[in-house]
């Protein structure tokens, strides 16, 4: 069903289906587990297709599920639910059976979706470079604070402990062994994915969750087993804590929090302030326009003005995103064809906000750092805002 939302899961699925048919190679009892496997993937995709799916993922996009994606399970799911009617008693023809469906998925995607064999967003470089590079989230784990870090892995750190002590207590049972240790693998790949970008820490928070409450399971009857009443109550209790993966993150508060620098708490200001309904009130009093503004703006623009806008922070939006980062960073004379491009009325930006500094530390001299510097051109005329406005607007002289 988490395909029906979106393909934060799809690795997560190509490992459990890898586990799950090779518990079938390895016995060929397993045969019942793998068709109900098949028959959920292949069914509940197909459900979620063709009643939640809307207009725009009927294409062949590879960010959502749309055909791609649909083709796919529905194929790969009854390629296996044969494999499981099958169930050939020699396990090397068992083997032979899910290496020919894993062949036979792979070169249909890649004949069928050739589009689709690279990054899901579909962006292309200047876009990554401009804009995607810069998103909090699409940035490794490693290259954010450690605070960030520590509030991010902590549970699935914790669930990993948990997970590898519930290996260990079954350590003497292989079967058991091998279902944990598959089991385990999603963990692992999600955590291996934080390396790449921060926003598969919410699967890896999930995944990490059950592994913690192994940890409580198998712990908190060896601390119960005390005749230490003290023991039994402030051990159980740790536990608890640390097994929620709240430890670390608790005892970072003791830790003095860095001192925000002027310029930093005026960054704060501005990204409050200019998605506020009292900043943006002067400027929905402005005749209906379409407006040139910042990317993380748009949204919040079109939502409780009449104004349109030129971008959002939606991956779909490419040419525009390239558009509007090239604009700010770029020339005055770029900057002005590219607001022409768009017949945009307005030119808005919101000094300090994060955007801005993007702008400002990499491109000091472009068009938003004149903007912001005063130096306007002449084919733009000011807009009259409060005085206390966190924004500057202009009207585009066409």
């Amino acid at each position: 069903m988490s395909l029906w939302i979106g393909l934060e899961m799809l690795v997560y699925f190509g490992i459990m289906a890898a586990a799950v048919t090779l518990f079938w190679v390895t016995d060929v009892a397993e045969r019942r587990r793998m068709s109900a496997y098949a028959v959920a993937l292949a069914g509940g995709t197909a459900v979620g297709f063709l009643l939640y799916t809307s207009y725009a993922n009927r294409f062949p996009v590879c960010d959502a599920l749309s055909p791609v994606w649909f083709s796919d399970a529905v194929l790969g799911g009854a390629l296996l639910f044969g494999a499981a009617l099958a169930s050939p008693v020699d396990w090397k023809r068992r083997l032979t059976l899910v290496v020919g469906t894993g062949l036979i998925v792979v070169v249909f995607h890649g004949l069928a979706w050739p589009q689709c064999l690279s990054r899901p967003e579909g962006v292309s470089q200047e876009v990554v470079d401009l804009w995607l590079s810069h998103v909090r989230e699409a940035r490794p784990i490693y290259r954010h604070g450690w605070r960030t870090v520590v509030g991010v892995v902590a549970l699935p750190l914790t669930g990993l402990i948990g997970w590898l002590l519930l290996a260990w207590v079954n350590r003497r049972d292989p079967d058991k062994l091998r279902r944990t240790l598959a089991a385990t693998s999603p963990l692992v790949a999600a955590m291996l994915l934080l390396l790449w970008q921060t926003r598969t820490g919410p699967a890896a928070q999930m995944l990490g969750a059950v592994g913690a409450t192994a940890l409580l399971w198998i712990t908190v009857p060896w601390v119960q087993k005390s005749k230490n009443a003290v023991l039994r109550t402030f051990g159980t209790a740790a536990l608890v804590v640390f097994g929620m993966g709240a430890a670390v993150p608790f005892a970072s508060n003791f830790y003095p929090k860095e001192k925000k620098t002027p310029a930093m708490r005026a960054v704060d200001n501005a990204n409050r302030q200019c998605g506020s309904l009292w900043g943006l009130k002067p400027v929905a009093q402005q005749p209906k326009g379409m407006v040139f503004t910042f990317i993380d703006l748009g949204p919040r623009l079109i939502t409780v003005t009449h104004h349109s806008a030129v971008a959002g922070p939606y991956h779909r939006n490419g040419e525009q995103i390239a558009d509007v980062m090239k604009a700010f960073r770029g020339n005055e004379a770029q900057a002005r064809a590219i607001v022409a491009k768009y017949r945009s009325d307005y030119v808005l930006i919101c000094p300090n906000m994060s955007t801005a500094t993007i702008f400002r530390a990499e491109t000091p001299n472009g068009f938003y750092g004149q903007l912001s510097r005063g130096r306007v051109p002449g084919w733009l005329t000011p807009v009259a805002l409060p005085q206390n406005s966190p924004f500057k607007m202009w009207r585009v002289k066409h």
